[in-house]
């Protein structure tokens, strides 16, 4: 396994990190499910671990942190805070109140006194940039955080963010978490350029765009029941194209050219980016992770590089979260 650098942080993680989302566990963790995910990343020398306190319901943080408790110093934690935690109005966004409760909830299921990196999980428009950030660095001073990230934000808005942590000397973000793939591109207008300057990690989700760079999924074929393209209503219309089976199509001939799976070929666009950091793996099953892991250790070639750089399909990701607010509030 290789390593990066994350950020300016100094801090080492693996260049593919397991995510521990719906989209690996379901909305029902099975912990010898999720153990033998966490094993099998572990031996092949995964030490970034990603998850949210609202994954699952909060079960994914309970189980992570049960499999990790006796690997804590060596292993990377990350989870988020802003989403809907319940009915309760206050307890969804980035408020001081609620991110000050979510932090001692997620230190509970994770069973630990620190949280490696603290994503927000979305921005929230409704509350004060700066109050968000001043919580965040209480946090850090106090050591139950270690370093801040932010996932979904777009580039304005973390670039106001870097300005405010600068002047008023508060922690600022060390890495992104953004939906990045060969299909979604869109991290590289304005969000990948930003990094790339100011020395930010990127920790993609969505890689494999839900699956479907994996070639498994067929135009004239109805998705599977119990694929994500069938569960979620919001995927299907982000990647179900004409032109992206056409990019599909082209993607698995080249890595069969080359010896590789699709899958390995669009994870490992992503790992030898110099931008992307670690791309986070999201599968249920083991045997996909062990053939997507090797996707950390391929080098390509400049032929390959250019031929996925030059592959474009369509993304139509809804752009509510950015128009209206924040996610589970009204505006």
């Amino acid at each position: 396994m290789k390593y990066a650098t994350l950020g300016k942080t100094g801090l080492k993680v693996s260049v593919v990190g397991l995510g521990m989302g719906p989209s690996a566990l379901g909305a029902k963790v099975r912990e010898e499910q999720a153990r033998a995910l966490v094993d099998t990343a572990w031996e092949a020398g995964v030490n970034f671990f990603d998850t949210a306190n609202t994954y699952s319901r909060g079960s994914s943080e309970e189980v992570l942190g049960k499999l990790l408790k006796s690997r804590r110093q060596q292993a990377i934690i990350a989870t988020k805070v802003g989403m809907p935690t319940s009915e309760n109005p206050n307890e969804v966004g980035l408020s001081r109140s609620h991110i000050l409760g979510a932090v001692e909830d997620s230190l509970r299921r994770l069973q630990t006194d620190y949280i490696d990196l603290y994503y927000s999980h979305w921005p929230d428009y409704e509350t004060h940039l700066e109050q968000i950030l001043r919580t965040m660095d209480d946090l850090v001073r106090q050591g139950k955080v270690r370093y801040i990230g932010c996932s979904n934000h777009p580039a304005w808005y973390i670039c106001k963010a870097l300005w405010i942590s600068d002047v008023r000397n508060l922690t600022s973000f060390v890495c992104v978490q953004p939906r990045y793939n060969l299909i979604d591109r869109e991290a590289e207008s304005e969000l990948i350029p930003l990094c790339s300057e100011e020395k930010i990690g990127v920790a993609p989700y969505n890689p494999l765009a839900a699956g479907f760079l994996s070639g498994k999924y067929k135009r004239d074929q109805v998705p599977p029941k119990d694929s994500r393209f069938s569960k979620n209503e919001s995927v299907r219309p982000m990647y179900w194209h004409e032109s992206n089976f056409d990019l599909v199509e082209k993607l698995t001939q080249v890595a069969a050219e080359h010896g590789k799976t699709p899958a390995q070929l669009a994870l490992a666009w992503l790992v030898n980016n110099p931008v992307v950091t670690a791309p986070m793996l999201g599968t249920s099953k083991v045997s996909q992770l062990e053939e997507n892991l090797k996707a950390a250790d391929m080098t390509l070639s400049t032929e390959e590089r250019q031929i996925c750089d030059g592959l474009r399909g369509v993304s139509q990701k809804p752009m509510w979260q950015y128009e209206r607010g924040s996610p589970g509030r009204k505006s």
